[in-house]
């Protein structure tokens, strides 16, 4: 089978995590499989018709500059199978979200793109819900991760380190739990590593936010950096260690630099979250860190170690911290899962039969 992946600028696979895990990743175990892979940046639409016939599948996702649209055309009165990918519910985008601003156009192309598609894949059955209002076929295929890329580093450490990984899209989420964390850390030492949140130091962004909260604040754009300024001000008092953004393929490096103890994943009680994967958790789980998560989607049903409010939090974070053979056997269980179900040779092998089913329809 030879697929072409359509890409909206050659920058993604440097900068978008959602192209590392839903194209990149599942292409590789393609190719893994024997079928031929090619890219092409969205902007060469003018050689489409020079290339098209070469190819039996056509796969892109999420969004793209309005000339994708001919190639769509084309590529159906061709007869060639068209594949989009979705991992987002665009139309519960809240206005915390940095995306806010964007999220209409987003739905519009979304809508158009699937009703175009012989086949949208999607990471949750939630979401893939949802998605069938404008495709029929949508097939789940969750979110996984590369367990050979992760290596966990065992550094001696007098107090446990705590990580909460995550985009500016999650200081709504951590102001849900920082004044606790605060809190628990008077008590009982731990250092706090927040990794990633914003592109340049914290100190850096609390001042670049401070002044556009001055002359922006009307903008829903920048509704996020309401709830960033919030948490900041407890951070700052608290004993932290901050590492600004890397490209999403540097991500596992990060992560077993960190080889962090326990792993945070709140998330707040909004529509969007309901679609997400639980990924964090999976990422955690393979760079042998303990997660905690709410008892709430995405990680219900699949973390079996879940808090159900702040009171509930503190007493399993507490629990978590102080008790290290319990943190292990709670990490033995939440590992387990993932190497059986999210290992992203195993999951690719979904991938494959989606698409060879597809192929022979």
């Amino acid at each position: 089978m030879n697929i072409l992946v359509i890409q909206n600028t050659v920058n993604e696979i440097i900068s978008s995590g959602c192209f590392k895990y839903r194209v990149l990743y599942p292409m590789k175990e393609l190719e893994r499989r024997g079928h031929k892979v090619s890219y092409i940046d969205c902007s060469y639409y003018k050689k489409y018709k020079e290339i098209i016939d070469k190819f039996d599948v056509i796969f892109f996702s999420r969004a793209y500059r309005e000339s994708i649209k001919r190639f769509l055309t084309l590529a159906k009165k061709k007869g060639k199978k068209i594949v989009y990918e979705l991992d987002d519910n665009f139309w519960e985008v809240d206005k915390s979200n940095p995306a806010y601003n964007g999220a209409k156009n987003l739905m519009k192309f979304a809508e158009t793109c699937m009703k175009e598609a012989d086949m949208v894949t999607t990471t949750t059955e939630k979401l893939a819900i949802k998605l069938r209002e404008y495709n029929d076929n949508v097939v789940v295929l969750p979110n996984a991760v590369d367990l050979e890329k992760f290596k966990s580093l065992d550094y001696p450490r007098v107090i446990p380190v705590v990580l909460y990984s995550g985009s500016a899209t999650h200081w709504v989420d951590l102001e849900e739990i920082i004044t606790t964390l605060y809190q628990i850390q008077q008590e009982i030492p731990f250092k706090l590593i927040l990794q990633g949140f914003t592109k340049e130091p914290l100190d850096a962004a609390a001042n670049i936010y401070s002044h556009q909260q001055k002359f922006l604040s009307n903008i829903k754009k920048y509704d996020y950096q309401k709830h960033a300024i919030n948490c900041m001000k407890t951070i700052f008092k608290m004993d932290f260690f901050h590492i600004p953004f890397y490209p999403p393929l540097m991500h596992e490096q990060i992560l077993n630099n960190i080889s962090a103890d326990i792993g945070l994943a709140p998330i707040t009680d909004l529509k969007f979250n309901e679609y997400k994967s639980a990924i964090k958790y999976y990422e955690y789980a393979a760079g042998n860190t303990v997660t905690l998560a709410p008892d709430k989607l995405p990680y219900k049903g699949e973390i079996d170690y879940t808090y159900t409010d702040l009171k509930d939090f503190e007493y399993r974070f507490k629990k978590l911290l102080t008790d290290k053979k319990f943190r292990k056997e709670i990490l033995l269980k939440q590992k387990k899962f993932v190497v059986k179900n999210r290992d992203m040779k195993k999951v690719g092998e979904d991938w494959n039969d989606a698409f060879e089913n597809l192929l022979n329809k």
